[in-house]
């Protein structure tokens, strides 16, 4: 049973967060993110704190992802092309991967290990298809 919802969260979350066209991301609105960390909480057996600290966690790593990707002029929603240079490129790579890691560390200190293993494995796709579209923008 855990294994079927397991695959209807995944599925969710999937659907959320792609359009079907492989050139355009649609990330999820606020309100479309919290009903599936809801899902997924219902589904993992989330306590009601579990999954608030969840939603805060999630809600902060967004908005720092979002003012990053600003600063640096980038729009996931469009197919224009972004020109930075190594530097840029660098600062804009290794801030992504402070926000992740740091995301990841918190959400390690909410959930027990199954819940940890099983968001991992969620959102794993979900992050390649986020990078492979960022690379696409900044070449």
């Amino acid at each position: 049973m855990k294994t079927l919802l397991f695959f209807i969260v995944m599925t969710t979350l999937h659907a959320m967060a792609f359009s079907a066209s492989a050139n355009s991301l649609s990330l999820p609105k606020p309100e479309e993110t919290r009903a599936n960390l809801a899902e997924f909480a219902k589904t993992f057996d989330l306590t009601s704190e579990q999954h608030q600290e969840m939603v805060k966690i999630i809600d902060s790593s967004t908005r720092k992802r979002d003012r990053l990707l600003k600063k640096f002029r980038i729009s996931l929603e469009s197919s224009r092309k972004v020109r930075l240079n190594f530097r840029e490129k660098h600062e804009l790579l290794t801030t992504m991967k402070k926000i992740s890691d740091n995301q990841e560390y918190q959400l390690s200190r909410v959930l027990n290990e199954d819940q940890m293993s099983s968001w991992k494995s969620i959102i794993k796709d979900i992050q390649e298809a986020f990078k492979e579209r960022l690379f696409n923008i900044i070449g």
